[in-house]
């Protein structure tokens, strides 16, 4: 099962995205291999966590939103890291909750 079925299944918490390019390939790719619809379902049920204001932007021009963001405009991996933490400890894991 790929990356994108799992999203779709909900067995993914949260994905991370650290450039525009990263979003943009993502798309691609989903297009060119015919799955761009379920790659878009499983954003649509998983937590999006960006690391700045330009990935922001990039995810917002292809019609899908963030949902963690680092505090106090601190656009850089560890206060990105912390948000996920912070956010996604409020809940268990989507795997351990499906067991």
């Amino acid at each position: 099962m790929s990356a994108i079925d799992e999203m779709a299944a909900r067995r993914i918490d949260a994905i991370a995205l650290t450039n525009l390019g990263q979003i943009r390939r993502l798309i691609e790719v989903a297009r060119a291999r015919g799955c761009e619809d379920r790659l878009r379902k499983g954003l649509e049920q998983t937590p999006i966590a960006s690391v700045g204001p330009a990935v922001s932007d990039e995810l917002k021009s292809h019609g899908l939103r963030t949902d963690i963001y680092p505090a106090e405009d601190a656009f850089f991996m560890r206060p990105l890291i912390s948000a996920m933490a912070a956010s996604l400890g409020k809940k268990p894991p989507r795997a351990a909750a499906s067991s």
